[in-house]
């Protein structure tokens, strides 16, 4: 889960020709794209947006791996809990405007078939 304080796709930046991300955007807002070519020429140039970019990728595969570990130790209130205060530091709000089907769907208890 991304908002204000995040990118994605940040690893083509390294050369990857394969996205390893999905996006799914949920709730509206503000967002920037820059084209993969430009945005690995900038990270050639610059070594310190190079540091930058991969210090930001491994806070996401922590993020991601600690996401992993909660999933597995904890209750399903739990998981809800952590994914609505998540929402709400990112929507800076207290409207959180996730369907009830959504959140099945990301905490593993339902959604589509």
């Amino acid at each position: 889960m991304i908002g204000r304080d995040s990118l994605v796709g940040g690893s083509a930046a390294f050369d990857n020709q394969v996205s390893l991300n999905r996006v799914i955007v949920q709730v509206t807002g503000v967002a920037s794209a820059l084209n993969v070519d430009r945005f690995r020429e900038l990270a050639q140039r610059s070594e310190s947006f190079r540091a930058k970019l991969a210090r930001h990728e491994h806070f996401l595969l922590a993020q991601a791996q600690q996401s992993a570990a909660c999933n597995a130790t904890h209750t399903l209130e739990e998981r809800l809990c952590r994914w609505l205060l998540r929402c709400r530091d990112l929507l800076d709000s207290d409207d959180i405007p996730l369907t009830q089907e959504f959140l099945a769907e990301i905490l593993g208890c339902g959604g589509r078939a």
